[in-house]
């Protein structure tokens, strides 16, 4: 049994913080390493979720993801936006 309570109301993915709007050219940078963290799992999730996130920018519209590779892409998502904005990128 679970109970609600008023801390799991809030919004986990900002933490009470409003999200940070990217540029075009942090977004693209954002997906490309995104990409190659996909690439570097060796795991055939990763490498369909990369497959995928690489024709979402070449413009592929309707792509849906499964649950493992949504997962993974979430996985590589907080990995690249750390790691860009350790080097300033972001």
């Amino acid at each position: 049994m679970t109970t609600t309570n008023e801390t799991n109301t809030l919004d986990i993915h900002f933490r009470g913080e409003k999200p940070k709007r990217l540029s075009f050219t942090q977004k693209a940078a954002l997906h490309h390493r995104m990409i190659k963290i996909l690439k570097g799992f060796n795991c055939e999730h990763s490498q369909s979720a990369a497959n995928k996130l690489q024709a979402t920018l070449k413009g592929m519209t309707g792509i849906k993801y499964t649950g493992w590779e949504a997962c993974r892409k979430e996985l590589a998502f907080e990995k690249a936006k750390f790691q860009l904005e350790k080097e300033g990128v972001l």
